[in-house]
């Protein structure tokens, strides 16, 4: 069966029947972690007879009624892979907005979201982002608080309040405001620097790809809805876009071997107690040495939080680039012309760097 185009799939979903959700065996709801494990009906008729994973309504973490209006039955054959699909795409809605509400500052309206990757309390920039871009084709325009435009601007708003205060780091604990535990010791014990507070961040392993994410998210939200009243009136937004670059641009910096055999300084190091290569930057935290001039952001650790041995990583720069231009029409149509022409210079030195240093021309055939 052919792939359905995004718009085939929403004509389909509009015209399908409600899907029949399970209900919790008691009053009060299981951690997800521990309902998962048990079988609930309604079971699919197919071979393996697949339980319906969701929690009931009243148990979800963001109940969003565009999504159950399109939920139903789509044309798959088998009826076992449908409900994998029924139970897997409103997972991130149904599990792991652990909050969704306001700034508690005076006479601030600012939407806040928390979402949480599903076992730890903390939220990743990366992770928050691509988990609410699975929602995309469902994003319209709302003022509503309980809409998915508010999810997203909770999530734009959060993520540039953490970017803020904490540049390079990639994953941090809840909002003040949330009343959420973190009870996680996180990178507690890592030595880092530049230093960053503690008690707002998780984890402060520099990933190029988790700013580029938070810029994606802007940038999805943007062209999703045209609401540039939102990145106006959060003028957090345009100061966090401003770190981004300032960041960006330091970490372009080289780290090769002085006169003395040593590795020249860094604006960034990580260091950690551990009996694995992954989870620590070699030469005293600095990574592995590089050379300036290249054009390309360096990255200390990839997507999977494991520390990179070459830190010019290639599919992070590509990443970092493409949301660099995509962002600057946001900073362009708030009239701030300035930053958007520094972001697309910026995007177009990646851009030529990955071109010069990150494309190899094979000769003959593999195989």
């Amino acid at each position: 069966m052919r792939p359905l185009a995004t718009a085939q799939l929403l004509i389909l979903l509009s015209q399908a029947t409600p899907l029949v959700t399970s209900q919790d065996s008691s009053s009060s709801c299981l951690d997800y972690s521990t309902r998962s494990r048990t079988r609930h009906p309604p079971f699919s008729p197919g071979r393996h007879a697949l339980s319906s994973a969701r929690p009931s309504p009243s148990c979800r973490t963001f109940n969003l009624s565009s999504l159950e209006s399109l939920l139903g039955t789509l044309p798959i054959a088998d009826p076992d892979l449908l409900r994998l699909w029924q139970n897997t795409y409103p997972n991130t809605l149904d599990t792991a907005i652990k909050w969704h509400g306001h700034s508690n500052s005076p006479d601030s309206e600012e939407e806040l979201t928390f979402i949480i990757t599903g076992d730890i309390n903390a939220m990743w920039l990366r992770d928050s982002a691509r988990q609410l871009q699975s929602y995309l084709p469902l994003l319209t325009p709302s003022p509503s608080s309980d809409s998915l435009a508010s999810l997203f601007r909770g999530t734009v708003n959060t993520q540039a309040r953490n970017v803020l205060s904490a540049g390079y780091c990639n994953s941090f604990r809840p909002p003040p405001e949330s009343g959420v535990i973190s009870d996680e010791e996180g990178g507690d014990k890592d030595v880092v620097r530049p230093e960053y507070d503690r008690a707002g961040v998780f984890e402060c392993k520099w990933e190029v790809d988790s700013l580029a994410s938070f810029l994606e998210l802007s940038r999805d939200y943007y062209f999703s809805t045209h609401d540039i009243e939102f990145f106006g009136r959060q003028g957090n937004w345009t100061e966090a876009v401003r770190r981004v670059v300032e960041v960006g641009r330091g970490m372009q910096r080289g780290t090769t071997y002085g006169a003395d055999g040593r590795v020249l300084g860094s604006g960034y190091s990580f260091a950690r107690m551990t009996t694995r290569s992954t989870e620590t930057l070699a030469n005293d935290g600095a990574g592995s040495p590089v050379a300036s001039g290249t054009g390309l952001v360096r990255s200390a650790f990839r997507p999977s939080d494991d520390a990179t041995t070459y830190q010019f990583l290639v599919p992070g720069n590509m990443m970092f680039c493409v949301a660099l231009a995509g962002a600057a029409v946001i900073a362009e149509d708030l009239g701030e012309q300035e930053l958007a022409g520094e972001m697309r210079a910026f995007s177009r030195e990646v851009r030529e760097g990955i071109e010069k240093f990150g494309v190899v021309e094979v000769v003959g055939r593999m195989g």
